[in-house]
């Protein structure tokens, strides 16, 4: 090997030794945002969302007509067949930390009427809600309000109530149709995120 074939190996090693660098680096950026992505996911596991469907267990309780399930729009109702004007209410106990929440409702509006919601821990009502009248357009979009600043325990009692309405707008069987009360879940955010 003579000398110029000596320094262009050199340069060669030095090239492919940077490359090398440059190739371990960029495999540590991704480990980076990677953990990144994983602090963002453990603050955004801090809130709880629970189905109206599938979290709440308890649909019949004292003084309330029964909550059904609505598999077909996944959310409770009350069957308003049955029970015209009445309220039915749902109940669950609390899984997440202690802590200050924001608690939003989200409802599904109804053209046949315009259902109330009661949001109550412990049996204490922390707000309610009317959805807003709609058209057929809008009917069975999605409708939502945000308790803000709500303390709650681990263990809690949640309670949602909802109740069967008419606007008298849609006739029915010789009345007029009658909205069910249907919403879809109760989102837990804790109060210091934005």
């Amino acid at each position: 090997m003579n000398i110029s074939e000596s320094k262009l190996f050199t340069v060669l090693l030095i090239g492919l030794s940077f490359l090398a660098l440059i190739s371990c680096m960029n495999k540590e950026k991704p480990n980076q945002s990677s953990n990144s992505k994983h602090q963002n996911e453990t603050k955004a596991s801090d809130t709880i969302t629970l189905a109206s469907i599938s979290d709440f267990p308890v649909l019949k309780i004292a003084g309330f007509a029964p909550a059904y399930k609505d598999e077909d729009r996944g959310c409770l109702a009350i069957d308003a067949a049955l029970y015209k004007g009445e309220f039915a209410a749902a109940k669950t106990s609390f899984p997440g930390k202690t802590g200050e929440y924001d608690i939003k409702l989200v409802t599904l509006l109804e053209f046949d009427g315009e259902s109330k919601y009661v949001v109550k821990i412990n049996n204490n009502t922390i707000g309610g809600y009317k959805n807003a009248r709609t058209n057929k357009k809008g009917d069975m979009s999605l409708s939502d309000t945000t308790f803000k600043s709500v303390k709650v325990e681990k263990g809690d009692s949640i309670q949602v109530e909802f109740n069967s309405h008419t606007n008298e707008l849609i006739p029915e069987d010789g009345g007029t149709a009658y909205s069910r009360g249907r919403w879809k879940y109760l989102r837990f955010i804790p109060s210091s995120k934005e």
